[in-house]
């Protein structure tokens, strides 16, 4: 019976174990020096949330991927699994934070010019109702572009099936050690860049809400 290995398995098992142990110290080196240029939000909690996520997720998918035939059939599964869940839910909740910012931004912009301007000449009652068409009307305008867009494809969709390709059906295969290197770094650098995009999001949304309180 054929043995179904990760991606990297072939390229990893084949390596002498000084070159094993002088990959882990230039990957994590690599990781170390970039962690630096990761944008913070202040927030110790939610900083401290997103490296615990971003790094395990990154664990799981490089490791798993080098000894996966070793490995049970049960977490075989489950870190598949734990990989495509926390990959694609990652990036639809940073493509929902990204829309939603724009929306709150392009909202803001549409009220300031063409509600609050007409505030100042109508009765009151009519300055409630502005204000009142206004808010219910953003909703259904935001639902709809997003529709339109199809941005659920492009932030669900095709993350999910893109991480099924690499984890579930092992496509395409490392069969060097020039493709594992990049491979592998590359997973690195997407974390550090994705970290750094989640952070700079939330930074935006923390600093509004500081400015409301």
């Amino acid at each position: 019976m054929r043995r179904c290995l990760g991606l990297t398995e072939s390229i990893w098992t084949s390596l002498s174990e000084d070159k094993r142990f002088s990959w882990k110290v230039l990957s994590r080196a690599v990781a170390l020096v970039g962690a630096f240029f990761v944008t913070k939000t202040g927030v110790a909690y939610f900083d401290w949330a997103l490296t615990v996520v971003t790094a395990f997720f990154l664990l799981i998918f490089i490791e798993s991927q080098r000894s996966y035939s070793k490995l049970p059939p049960v977490y075989r599964k489950r870190s598949v699994r734990i990989a495509v869940v926390l990959g694609s839910w990652g990036v639809t909740l940073l493509g929902l934070a990204f829309f939603l910012q724009v929306a709150l931004v392009s909202s803001a912009s549409v009220f300031s010019k063409n509600v609050v301007p007409g505030l100042d000449k109508s009765a009151s009652l009519l300055q409630a109702l502005s204000v009142v068409l206004f808010l219910v009307a953003v909703p259904f305008a935001v639902i709809r572009v997003f529709r339109n867009l199809q941005f659920e494809e492009l932030i669900y969709q095709l993350p999910r099936q893109g991480l099924k390709q690499l984890l579930v059906f092992k496509e395409p295969k490392v069969t060097s050690f020039a493709q594992f290197a990049f491979l592998e770094l590359s997973i690195l650098l997407v974390c550090l860049l994705y970290a750094s995009s989640v952070a700079n999001i939330a930074g935006g949304f923390f600093k509004l809400f500081a400015a409301l309180s």
